[in-house]
């Protein structure tokens, strides 16, 4: 079957595992709250690829369907796209939190482009370099969806490279972890200006 139209959902039961870190106190720029309950809603997985175009499909799909919040890690972003997608829920009122790595983003143009079109949308966007790559590609939408996997929010993984995308769906343990993974890197992040003059501290 051709891979372009095998966008899998599969159903699995139960946890997939644990928190990866533990929670930190919230400020009023990141409230994300994660809260377990006892559900009898199944997990759902699905899955897409590149360049056969369901995996950019899930991607977009994620952010257009969010109804409040968007958390984001990104590495880098030239996607217009993404970028309008996410300019999109700002204006239907979706609170969105981005961090992208610093030293990628910084030195092309475009990246550039993109991530002060987010911040001139009202969307907070901050970056990092304590690392040596943000390699994150991460969307967690309504504190219940969680997208990953190797798609970067650049033009390339649309139609130029072999990509995958995965998106989990009401799996609790799974979207705490990933919103602890997602509050480490903001917290350890620095604001992003509109001007060419953000510099950020590398930790060694």
């Amino acid at each position: 079957m051709n891979l372009s139209k095998r966008l899998l959902t599969l159903a699995f039961a139960g946890m997939m595992t644990a928190p990866l870190v533990s929670a930190h106190a919230e400020t009023t720029a990141a409230t994300t709250t994660t809260t377990e309950t006892t559900s009898t809603v199944m997990p759902t997985i699905r899955v897409g690829f590149s360049p056969e175009g369901t995996a950019s499909a899930l991607v977009l799909d994620v952010i257009n369907n969010a109804k409040r919040s968007l958390r984001m890690l990104s590495y880098v972003m030239t996607s217009p796209d993404i970028v309008n997608a996410l300019i999109a829920a700002k204006q239907r009122g979706v609170n969105i939190l981005v961090v992208a790595d610093y030293n990628v983003n910084q030195s092309r143009e475009k990246s550039q482009e993109c991530l002060k079109a987010l911040l001139r949308a009202g969307i907070p966007v901050r970056v990092t370099n304590a690392y040596r790559s943000l390699h994150d590609k991460v969307i967690i939408a309504d504190k219940n969806t969680v997208q990953t996997g190797s798609f970067n929010y650049a033009y390339s993984a649309f139609s130029m490279n072999s990509e995958n995308v995965v998106v989990i769906t009401d799996a609790p343990s799974v979207t705490a972890s990933f919103m602890d993974l997602w509050r480490s890197r903001w917290y350890g992040a620095t604001d992003y200006s509109v001007d060419d003059n953000t510099t950020v501290e590398r930790h060694l």
